[in-house]
């Protein structure tokens, strides 16, 4: 048996051994203060949801209902939130189309327990394409007398964040505690059917790793509690009983160093791996990318799904497949990965084990491989305009033109940030470098005019004025700077599909 089959191996059986062991005990040993003071005193699933009165409702009209009890036979979804969660106020059209699927099944109420109705309409009057949907909504009341009826909704469902949705099921138990990817019609249907449902945990309401300075990731998996593992890695799938993050631990005393990361996508896995290898120089002069540089320098495989790398570009996947992402499309993108080594491994070194991990054990899986490869690509390259003979202006000796210092509101920005704000506040032109990069035009902005950080004077109201590629290069004109197109080398992450 060859050693990428035995490697492969240990880690499918160390997944489901550990996995078994673990199973729903949430008495973890992670001294995460929030967890033991908050969470572990709110209500589990399966628990009865005590029939409390709903204190004050905006939109109350569209029930009429006062208690918890008035909904007895439906499923009542509430939906936590706040006027500061992006996430929470885009779902509301989702529940509001749920609401009008189901109609006299189920009651979506929306619940916030931090502002007053008058807050509320403040903050949301701020906020362009926001507003209330036509559900109730819980809310906190102007009058502090009244505060202990909203307020109990969140003592039973605490939370470190937002959005958290509850399922109150037609009998009156707790169904699930979880995000909003676990709310769709599919699950919906499920549970009116009396069918037991899955999903995955919220984020806000677990455990973090990061709250206990020395827990290893490996520790909370089983039996190795008092064994300290001094090199090796752990890969699992989707964890659903910790949230998700990053966290380095340096333990001198077993001269070890413990770096994990937690329900994170595939993607950036893959990313962390090859992209920490690349030449920081080299890096350093990519300035512009139309999302990003590490989505817009990688390469999948022809016909590829992608969702099963990431869904960074959630509005791609949603147009592509005409539906929102649920639990289930979510645990196909979400892994652990723990690498546990000398204190004095060199960077590189990292790096390269961590990507040989990964290869060794997704070539298998999944069928793929990440490597990193340097591809030659048409790009936009600024470079000095030569002023004289043999003599260049550089951009501290440049000074807007004449028209465009009439008011004097000048900023100070590096060079890749005034490129940034010139492109990514002008939409047309912003748009351009978008189309470029379907259609596989240059799309990618580099430097080669010299020191990075070397200060460029703009003026805010320039940013207004580009429509075209013409016009950002007359722009760099005004500071004796050039935008050509040119062919350079420049490193990409390439996933490449691996015929076993």
């Amino acid at each position: 048996m060859s050693l990428k089959l035995v490697f492969v191996f240990l880690v499918s059986f160390i997944t489901c051994s550990l996995a078994a062991q673990k199973g729903n005990n949430t008495n973890f040993p992670i001294r995460d203060e929030w967890y033991r003071k908050f969470r572990n005193k709110g209500l589990k699933v399966g628990d009865r949801m005590p029939d409390i009165t709903l204190g004050t409702v905006i939109n109350n009209n569209l029930t009429g209902k006062k208690r918890i009890s008035d909904f007895a036979g439906k499923l009542i979804i509430f939906d936590f939130w706040d006027t500061k969660c992006s996430v929470c106020l885009e779902g509301f059209p989702y529940m509001e189309q749920l609401q009008e699927q189901f109609q006299e099944k189920i009651q979506v109420i929306l619940v916030n327990p931090s502002e007053t109705e008058t807050q509320i309409h403040e903050s949301l009057s701020r906020k362009e394409n926001f507003g209330l949907p036509n559900l109730p909504c819980i809310v906190l009341p102007d009058n502090d007398d009244e505060n202990k009826h909203d307020t109990l909704l969140s003592q039973l469902f605490p939370s470190k964040g937002f959005p958290l949705h509850v399922w109150i099921g037609p009998e009156g138990i707790v169904r699930m505690i979880g995000g909003p990817e676990n709310t769709y019609p599919e699950k919906i249907h499920q549970l009116l059917s009396g069918e037991t449902i899955s999903f995955l945990n919220s984020q806000v309401t677990l455990p973090a790793l990061y709250a206990d300075r020395n827990a290893a990731y490996y520790q909370q998996l089983g039996s190795l509690q008092q064994t300290p593992l001094t090199f090796g890695t752990i890969i699992t799938p989707y964890n659903n009983e910790l949230t998700g993050e990053r966290k380095i631990i340096l333990d001198s005393t077993h001269n070890r160093r413990i770096e994990h990361f937690i329900n994170k996508e595939l993607l950036e896995l893959y990313q962390y791996a090859v992209m920490g290898n690349w030449d920081e120089k080299k890096r350093s002069r990519l300035l512009f990318s139309p999302v990003s540089f590490e989505q817009d320098l990688v390469i999948y495989p022809q016909g590829a799904d992608t969702s099963l790398f990431t869904f960074f570009n959630y509005p791609f996947f949603i147009n592509k497949y005409k539906r929102k992402i649920t639990d289930l499309d979510m645990l196909k993108n979400r892994y652990c990965y723990e690498q546990i080594i000398p204190l004095n491994v060199p960077d590189s070194v990292r790096y390269q084990l961590m990507l040989r991990d990964l290869n060794n054990y997704f070539q298998y899986s999944l069928g793929i491989l990440g490597v990193s490869e340097p591809r030659r690509i048409r790009c936009y390259v600024i470079t000095k305009t030569v002023t004289n003979a043999g003599g260049t202006r550089t951009n501290n000796e440049a000074v807007p033109d004449e028209e465009s210092c009439h008011d004097g509101a000048f900023v100070r920005s590096n060079l890749r940030s005034f490129i940034e704000r010139s492109i990514r506040s002008n939409d047309a032109l912003y748009d351009v470098f978008l189309a470029n990069q379907k259609s596989g035009k240059p799309f990618l902005i580099i430097d080669e005019s010299g020191d990075i950080d070397k200060q460029v004077q703009i003026l805010k109201k320039s940013f207004t004025r580009l429509n075209t590629i013409e016009d950002l290069r007359m722009l760099l004109s005004g500071y004796h700077l050039n935008l050509i197109e040119a062919d350079r080398t420049v490193d990409f992450l390439v996933f490449k599909k691996v015929n076993l």
